[in-house]
This record gives C-alpha cells, structure tokens and sequence, in this order.
C-alpha cells in the first residue's frame, strides 16, 4: 500500500508539470509578437491629452497667418497664394459687416480662429455668439481643405487685436506649427494715402478697371496732425512685432517677412517658403493656376505728389524727418 500511494503521487505531479507547460506553450502561441512591454497601461486615457490631441492640427495640413497693417497689399497676396494648387488663403476672417473691430473680444477672435480651422471650441467659447461670416468663412476653409488644398491660412489686420492676443498667439503657433508672414508697406505716406482713400470712396480693392480709373484720377486731402501721429504708432507696434519674430524664430518657428513695395518681385519666393517641408504637397512653389490679368488694379500708381490735395502742407510736415524720403519714393 505505501509503495502503490508513493507511486500514485509520483504520477500526479508528473501530470501536473506536463499541464503546466502545455498550457505555457499554447498561451505563447496564441499572443501575438507585441514587442517590449510597456511600463504601464492606463485603459482609461487622460482627458486633458484627449483635449490637447483633439486641438493639435493634422500632420498632413500646414496653416498660415497672413499679418499686415490695412492697406498693405495683402489682397493681392491672398489672391496670388491662392492661385497655387495647393494653398487657399482667406481674406479677413476677424472682420465682419457692421460690426467694429473692438467688438471681437479676445474669446472671439480665438473661437472664430478654431471655427476656421476645424477646431473643437470649449464649453465657454460654444456660448459666444459669432457673426454669421464665421461660418462662411469655415465652410469656405473646410470646401479648401476637401479639393486637396492642404496649406491654409487667412488674413489678419494687426489692428484686429493681434497685439493684444500675443502670448495666445505664440502657444497657437507652437501647438500647430503655424507659419507666419508678415507683410509690411515701407512707404508710411503711400499707405496712409490708400487708407484716406478707402474712408472716401469705401473701395479697398477692386478688379474693375474703370472704377480703379475714377479713384486714380481724385485727388485725397491728408489730416497732416494726424498722419504724423499714425507714423509714430505705427513704427513703435513695429518694434513689437519685430521683438515677437524674433521670439518665434529662435523657437524654430517659420516667419518669412515681406515688404509691399518688393511683393511682385517675390512671389515665386514666397510660394516656394509656404510649401518647401509640406510632403502632402507634391507641386512646386512656381506652379499656379490661372493668370493675374484680370486681378486686383493698384488705386494708387505713380507720383504720391500727383494724388495728394494738401500736397504742399504733406511736404513741409515731413521735410527734415526721418520720413522725409517716403515725399519722393
């Protein structure tokens, strides 16, 4: 009997083992090869990384902000970058009808912002009311990105609260690798020209020859006070923006800067810079569609002198400054 129990446990655990180790190499066979393990496993992701992921861009698209002071040729460039077949740039999306500038408060002007992009705005920016024109200029942006435009972007006025939204703006650029142009019009005169013009005529820009004609032939009369005090507000938001690229750049951020008076010159530049890196872009900067023969008609060609009513009062403001080269340029 001793000899019958010993030998029956002997049996048993050498059973035992064999079950063990069929049923090890039949779970090894059924795991798929997963490679390292992981340190930990959190089946329940993070919300706040749910968000951040919801709010990165899409590696396949790249965004761009058009930034200019009014009158500095950005409708030209917006048409001209959007003739590429890769690109659509929209005009001012922080702009709409009947309403003024300092009604977009800061949560506005970031949620029209996101609406254009796609974006998934936050409980509070869901309660703000944005004027129609947000939701066109979305659609208009969405219809883009579905024809295969996969670089973005739209206008922005310095004056539509770009100074006022910095620190946003630098996170809004490093979350989604936003590149940046900044288009400047050197000749101050030329420019406040142009924006005396506009508040007389209400044409900003037109591709009408014959209404481009008439405004040409007019003669605008220059507020010299004022005019002066507008240069000096000017240069020093200027200086700011200057020290915010600078800023940009040394984070490795992209910020091409352009003059007005160079903008013809540099156009093929400029597409090149928008799409050199873009891998969802398989065209050239130097491809566009159409021609510009029908676009925008400058308002304002040839001699300041020969457009400026007050043209005498305009000089002798500006003899002896460091402004007095735009008289002659």
């Amino acid at each position: 009997m001793k000899w019958s129990f010993f030998k029956t446990v002997l049996l048993l655990t050498a059973l035992a083992a064999v079950l063990t180790v069929l049923s090890t190499f039949r779970g090894l066979q059924v795991q798929p090869d997963a490679g390292p393990p992981s340190a930990s496993v959190d089946l329940q992701p993070d919300e706040n990384e749910e968000e951040e992921s919801a709010e990165a861009a899409p590696s396949s698209e790249t965004w761009i902000i058009l930034l200019a002071f009014q009158r500095s040729g950005t409708h030209y460039l917006t048409q001209e970058l959007s003739r590429h077949p890769c690109m659509y740039v929209a005009g001012e999306i922080l702009l709409a009808p009947g309403l003024k500038e300092d009604w977009w408060s800061p949560q506005k002007r970031r949620a029209g912002i996101k609406t254009f992009y796609n974006i998934s705005l936050s409980a509070e920016e869901k309660t703000l009311e944005l004027p129609e024109v947000s939701a066109q200029w979305a659609s208009e942006s969405s219809k883009a990105l579905a024809e295969g435009k996969m670089i973005r972007g739209f206008n922005w006025k310095v004056s539509q609260g770009f100074l006022q939204d910095l620190p946003w703006i630098e996170e809004f650029i490093a979350t989604h690798q936003v590149r940046l142009i900044w288009l400047q019009r050197r000749n101050m005169l030329r420019r406040y020209l142009s924006m005396q013009s506009n508040r007389r005529f209400f044409v900003a820009a037109t591709t009408d020859k014959s209404e481009a004609s008439r405004i040409k032939k007019e003669k605008i009369p220059i507020p010299v006070e004022k005019m002066l005090k507008d240069f000096k507000a000017r240069e020093a938001e200027v200086k700011q923006l200057h020290h915010f690229f600078k800023t940009l750049e040394s984070k490795g951020h992209h910020v091409l800067q352009v003059t007005y008076e160079d903008l013809s010159a540099s156009m093929d530049t400029i597409r090149a810079w928008a799409v050199n890196g873009v891998t969802a872009c398989r065209v050239s900067g130097d491809s566009v569609r159409g021609d510009d023969k029908d676009g925008y008609q400058k308002l304002h060609p040839g001699n300041v002198s020969d457009m400026v009513e007050n043209w005498k009062e305009v000089t002798a403001a500006l003899k002896r400054t460091k402004w007095e080269w735009m008289l002659y340029s």
